[in-house]
């Protein structure tokens, strides 16, 4: 996704300068071709940014963090089974 925008920005950097230098070129075509750009290029670094905060605030859990919570809980059935079986 980040090659995406960044192809956008190359396409807009291009297309700036060519409305710049050449302003009535193919009808304004390329200040059409340039805000069009842009407005990607622009819209995809937004996203791109707010899946990475997006992650950054949901815990990832991996292989070994489920094991160490399997392990608990079967530490924890095991005291529970040692103590009912005390009281008999």
């Amino acid at each position: 996704m980040a090659i995406v925008a960044l192809i956008f920005m190359a396409i807009f950097t291009v297309s700036l300068v060519l409305c710049l230098a050449l302003p009535t070129a193919l009808n304004h075509g390329f200040g059409y071709i340039t805000l069009f750009t842009g407005f990607v290029g622009i819209s995809v670094f937004v996203v791109i940014k707010l899946s990475e905060r997006a992650e950054t605030k949901t815990p990832h859990i991996t292989a070994d963090d489920k094991d160490r919570q399997g392990g608990e809980e079967e530490k924890i059935s095991e005291k529970k089974d040692e103590e009912e079986g005390g009281k008999d």
